[in-house]
C-alpha cells in the first residue's frame, strides 16, 4: 500500500510540469468541474470547502472565482501542491494548499461544510479509510462531491477498468453500486449521481454526512 502511494507522489509530481496542458483537461477533467460547480450552487452552506486531491488547483480556482467560500486543497504531490499555490495566490488568504495523505488529512473534525474530491479516487489504495476520513472532517449534514470516472458501461469499464488500469498501474475504478456501498459504510446518505462525457464518461457522486463522524458507523465493506 505505501508502495502504491509512493509512486503515485513520484508519478504525479512529474506530470504536474504538463498537467494544465494535457488534452484531458477540455474533455475529461473541465467539464467535470464545471459540473461540480453547478452541483454545489444547489447547496445551501458552502463557507468552506475542502478539496481533496486538488492537483494544480483548476477545480479549487473555480470554487474561489465563483463563490466567497474559504478553499484549502490537500493532495500527497509537493509538485501539484506549488502549482496550485501559484494559480490561486491571488486570492490571498482565502485559499490554502498542503501536501497531505487522503487517509489522514490534515484538517480538524467536523470543519469543513463541503468536500470535493475530483479524478483522484481511483488512486487510493484504502478507499473506505478515505471515505471515513471525509466524513470526519465534514460538519454535521456537511455535503460531499466525489467525481470519478464511470465505468459502468461496456467502453467504461474497457476504458477504465483496462487501458487506464495498465497505464497508471493498479488504479482501482468504483462502480455506481460500490461508490454506494462506500459512502453508506462511511455514513453518508446518498443525495444523487449524476452521469456525463460521452469520449471519456464521468460521474459525480452528491451525498449528505447523515452522522455527527466521531458517531459515524466502522462497518466494513
Amino acid at each position: 500500500m505505501h508502495a502504491r502511494k509512493d509512486n503515485a507522489k513520484t508519478q504525479f509530481d512529474s506530470w504536474s510540469r504538463w498537467y494544465d496542458g494535457s488534452l484531458l483537461q477540455p474533455i475529461f477533467f473541465r467539464p467535470t468541474q464545471e459540473a461540480i460547480i453547478e452541483l454545489l450552487n444547489d447547496v445551501t452552506t458552502k463557507t468552506s470547502v475542502l478539496d481533496v486531491g486538488c492537483g494544480t488547483g483548476r477545480l479549487a480556482e473555480q470554487l474561489l472565482d465563483s463563490s466567497p467560500a474559504t478553499v484549502i486543497g490537500v493532495d500527497l504531490s509537493p509538485g501539484m501542491v506549488g502549482q496550485a499555490q501559484l494559480r490561486c495566490e491571488r486570492f490571498g488568504k482565502r485559499g490554502a494548499f498542503i501536501i497531505g495523505d487522503s487517509e489522514h488529512l490534515p484538517v480538524a473534525s467536523n470543519s469543513v461544510d463541503v468536500v470535493t474530491c475530483s479524478h483522484s479516487f481511483h488512486h487510493y489504495p484504502n478507499q473506505l479509510a478515505v471515505m471515513r476520513e471525509f466524513a470526519r472532517v465534514l460538519k454535521p449534514h456537511g455535503t460531499l462531491l466525489l467525481a470519478d470516472a464511470n465505468r459502468d458501461q461496456v467502453w467504461g469499464w474497457a476504458l477504465y477498468d483496462g487501458f487506464v488500469n495498465w497505464l497508471e498501474g493498479g488504479v482501482q475504478h468504483c462502480s455506481a453500486a460500490r461508490f454506494r456501498e462506500l459512502l453508506d459504510a462511511a455514513g453518508f446518505d446518498v443525495v444523487s449521481q449524476t452521469h456525463g462525457g460521452w469520449i471519456m464518461p464521468w460521474m459525480i457522486n452528491r451525498a449528505v454526512c447523515r452522522v455527527v463522524a466521531a458517531e459515524a458507523p466502522r462497518r466494513a465493506a
